[in-house]
């Protein structure tokens, strides 16, 4: 209840300053882990002012085969995708946990995830999350391990594999 008063009135100082704010949905124990934590958080404002940045890596991460039931309930309020990929494996200390991969390459299904999108006629900025290792770029560290010209190369291949997806399903950006 105590967070729901909270979106609603920075929803209105929004409308107010006429800008737009999102609340990212992100794997693990927090609020909005769950995506329909967030639905709970938004139901009441304009999304014309508040909104969802939807991560459908953590949506998936979280919620396996049930995010599409979580996208559908907040999509009147997605203004940002977060595109990312990701497999389960095991860290050093031999605990399961979510790692990041380079796009098309994980357990992300974007096939059903943009016919998804598509069907629902979000509009929304997407925004391609390179957060596999790069060497420590992905970090944002001023020292990294890889070249430079690696790392460019991850990344246009991630923005072409991804720009072909959206051809797949006419959705333009």
């Amino acid at each position: 209840m105590k967070n729901r008063k909270t979106f609603e009135k920075l929803a209105a100082l929004n409308e107010k300053l006429e800008i737009h704010g999102d609340y990212q949905n992100h794997s693990g124990n927090s609020v909005g882990s769950p995506v329909w934590d967030i639905y709970e958080l938004v139901k009441n404002v304009n999304p014309d002012y508040l909104g969802v940045q939807y991560d459908i890596c953590h949506a998936v991460t979280e919620g396996a085969y049930s995010w599409k039931l979580g996208m559908k309930r907040v999509a009147p309020w997605i203004r940002t995708i977060d595109i990312k990929d990701f497999v389960w494996g095991k860290n050093e200390k031999g605990e399961w946990q979510h790692q990041n991969v380079p796009l098309g390459e994980g357990m992300v299904n974007f096939d059903e995830f943009l016919k998804e999108y598509a069907k629902l006629k979000v509009e929304a900025s997407i925004s391609i999350h390179y957060e596999y290792d790069l060497g420590g770029a992905e970090l944002g560290k001023k020292e990294i391990s890889m070249d430079r010209m690696k790392i460019y190369g991850l990344m246009k291949k991630d923005l072409v594999w991804f720009k072909s997806n959206l051809q797949k399903y006419q959705i333009e950006i």
